[in-house]
């Protein structure tokens, strides 16, 4: 787990006497008994409670009344990775923001990221259990921040979505490719997990619609233990497939090398730096087809170059290296290309492929097309 992580839990009550945690330390959530209204969120999270100990959460409890407390806590974040949930109002402030409520007062989504915006080797994340929270104002920007919302608009069944959020927390898989970190796409793919489905349709106007928006591009790292007892041994491995790869890399490619060395230090907790992410890349499958198919593929890496993508050796490009690469390289996509009878497609890698372009060579907007199909986004937004 990164050092110096602080995990904080907001759980509110009625815009009115909200409680706050002092953070200190490494990765705390804090819950406090002494608000009201917290079964929704207090009850399912202490029923992982052992769980959470073991993802390097802890508990504490200071009391906060007025909104200054959740800016003072803010300031004092800003060279620490922050992890917040919030159970309680949300709304939309006059400019038609996600704002919740604190203390009496409408502080929008989007300003709560504005004071945590120096430092781009921390994350932040913000999980909202309340209404009109899905559809946050977010920004592109340095710092790598995300928020996980329950709903575009009114939500009715608040206690199912804190139990999923309970339960995501408290999964033992919550760390899915088990690389040794717990990035937010992992938490939003195991809150949706948990959620139950309506039993009708009447039923799902009403229900969490959780999304994941980003200010960032990549998958933001939070501060939460991985308990996958094959993450050593997958880092290990990944360190010697970069070392491997090393000497048949140079420029630009030779980022995704230095890439996967910070993300292995990063889980080890030896670095707070986090790899750049500059650049995505490919490999072009047919490596040898007929002599007929040479223009078809010197057409196609042009145009896969002037989109941006770099090209992997054909030594990262053999099944069980691409693999690894696609699973575990978190700062970059890595997109598998064919051609093949006059048609060009486009897989992106992962834990789950997902086929993003299939056009036919002599379309005059192949170009734009694929272009268009490994933009990366500033604002993320899922489903």
């Amino acid at each position: 787990m990164r050092s110096s992580a602080a995990i904080v839990s907001l759980a509110l009550s009625l815009c009115a006497f909200p409680c706050l945690a002092q953070l200190r330390g490494q990765g705390l959530l804090s819950l406090s008994p002494e608000c009201d209204g917290l079964d929704s969120l207090s009850v399912p999270l202490r029923n992982h409670e052992l769980a959470l100990r073991q993802a390097g959460i802890q508990w504490l409890t200071t009391p906060a009344t007025a909104i200054e407390d959740l800016r003072r806590v803010l300031d004092e974040r800003l060279h620490e990775d922050v992890f917040m949930v919030y159970a309680g109002h949300g709304l939309l402030d006059s400019r038609g923001r996600s704002a919740l409520c604190f203390g009496g007062h409408r502080i929008a989504v989007a300003d709560i990221l504005e004071g945590l915006r120096s430092s781009p080797d921390h994350g932040v994340t913000l999980v909202l259990d309340a209404c009109y929270s899905a559809s946050p104002e977010v920004h592109d920007d340095l710092r790598p921040a995300s928020v996980i919302g329950a709903a575009l608009g009114s939500v009715t069944s608040k206690v199912e979505f804190a139990q999923a959020v309970a339960d995501a927390l408290g999964d033992v898989h919550l760390d899915e490719n088990c690389d040794g970190l717990t990035t937010d796409q992992e938490l939003f793919d195991a809150i949706e997990r948990h959620l139950p489905i309506p039993p009708t349709a009447a039923a799902r106007m009403y229900e969490p619609k959780p999304s994941l928006r980003r200010m960032h591009p990549r998958p933001v790292v939070l501060p939460i233990a991985s308990r996958c007892e094959q993450a050593t041994e997958n880092q290990g491995a990944m360190e010697d497939l970069v070392q491997r790869l090393a000497p048949f890399v140079s420029g630009d490619t030779l980022e995704i090398v230095e890439d996967v060395r910070r993300q292995v230090k990063l889980a080890r907790g030896e670095s707070h730096v986090l790899p750049k992410g500059s650049h995505d890349y490919y490999c072009l499958s047919n490596a040898a087809p007929a002599e007929s198919a040479s223009l078809s593929r010197a057409v196609v890496t042009e145009v896969l170059q002037k989109a941006g993508l770099l090209r992997l050796p054909t030594q990262a490009c053999a099944p069980e290296p691409r693999r690894r690469l696609s699973m575990f390289a978190m700062a970059s996509f890595l997109y598998d290309v064919s051609i093949e009878s006059g048609w060009v497609r486009m897989t992106r890698l992962g834990p789950s492929d997902w086929l993003v372009l299939c056009e036919p060579l002599d379309k005059p907007s192949l170009a734009s097309s694929i272009r268009d199909s490994v933009k990366r986004p500033s604002t993320v937004s899922l489903p």
